[in-house]
């Protein structure tokens, strides 16, 4: 009796051990997706105030195309690892209304 009671506390979790791992790794993830997101747009920012000093010509063109670059090739790679979590075709147009939306805001400032 000991012996099946004890088999089955052990079998118990045995199953359950996975799917409690699962919501652990899924919650990790979920994590790991805010901060992409957030660098993603730190990253939009930076390559907005680059662009507006690029204008009112505080950065020379060859500062800004390289600054420009590095900062692409930044959010390449978040956009790589977001496309773990969406589909690329979701996000390229997600990534297109959030660069139209800064450029609306950032012409209405000036």
């Amino acid at each position: 009796m000991i012996f099946a009671l004890v088999f089955s506390i052990l079998l118990a979790v045995w199953t359950l051990l996975p799917l409690v791992m699962r919501n652990r790794s899924a919650a990790a993830m979920d994590d790991d997706y805010e901060d992409l997101i957030e660098t993603k747009n730190a990253i939009y920012r930076v390559m907005l105030d680059l662009e507006f000093d690029h204008k009112l010509g505080k950065v020379s063109d060859a500062d800004e195309l390289h600054m420009r670059r590095q900062n692409e090739a930044e959010v390449i790679e978040i956009l790589r690892k977001l496309d773990a979590h969406q589909s690329l075709d979701q996000l390229g147009d997600s990534l297109e209304r959030e660069i139209e939306q800064a450029r609306r805001r950032l012409r209405s400032s000036e």
